[in-house]
């Protein structure tokens, strides 16, 4: 299913809900937690890794089957350090504007 990530997301603190006509609604959340979660596909399994990048808390996430994220882009790790600093810098502003 292709929007199986969105669960995966909910376990992390997102506020997601897909509406019956298939519309997605995205609600603003400002502390996402760390959690175990399944790498279905690319897409979702990338979806899943920035959302643990952005975590304010101390909390690991776990991501089950990474192989997907890796076969897709197998250099992320070494291209993403600049993108995982900027990420925590603007996740922890979020986090101390509430």
């Amino acid at each position: 299913e292709r929007l199986a990530y969105i669960d995966e997301l909910k376990k992390m603190g997102a506020h997601i809900e897909v509406e019956s006509d298939g519309k997605i609604i995205v609600h603003p959340t400002y502390r996402l937690n760390g959690a175990q979660v399944i790498c279905r596909d690319l897409r979702g399994g990338m979806a899943c890794l920035l959302a643990a990048m952005m975590t304010v808390t101390n909390e690991k996430t776990i991501i089950q089957q990474a192989e997907q994220i890796l076969r897709g882009y197998h250099r992320f790790f070494e291209h993403g350090k600049h993108f995982l600093k900027i990420t925590k810098m603007v996740a922890y502003d979020l986090a101390e504007a509430i």
